[in-house]
């Protein structure tokens, strides 16, 4: 007897390939567009607003001066994925991400990582 699965399961190798598979339908359904340098990072620009989405694996970062753009964004991933919003980004792959919003300023540091071994 030969069983064969209708959907790839958490875990197995095709996972990761099914997961952004569907990301990337989901993503250019909302309008997003793939850039050709990176493939984890899509744009989404209109007239008024211009979004940046960076992918590592299954966490998602957004990026855009427009708040309600973001919100809207947010809404449209939720009806297709289970979405926690963790707030603001702190820290993105080993780069903390520190703003003075009176200042208009963004600082980059590195993050040190023995506290976690």
């Amino acid at each position: 007897m030969v069983c064969r699965l209708k959907k790839s399961l958490y875990g197995l190798k095709q996972s990761a390939c099914q997961w952004n598979i569907k990301l990337h339908a989901a993503l250019t359904e909302m309008g997003f567009k793939k850039i050709e340098s990176d493939t984890s990072v899509y744009i989404y620009t209109n007239e008024e607003v211009k979004m940046f989405v960076p992918i590592y694996i299954d966490d998602i970062t957004i990026a855009s001066k427009s708040t309600t753009a973001i919100d809207k964004t947010v809404e449209q991933l939720s009806a297709h994925f289970k979405c926690h919003d963790i707030g603001p980004t702190v820290h993105l792959l080993g780069v903390g991400i520190g703003r003075d919003r009176s200042k208009h300023l963004i600082t980059l540091h590195n993050i040190s990582l023995s506290w976690i071994c």
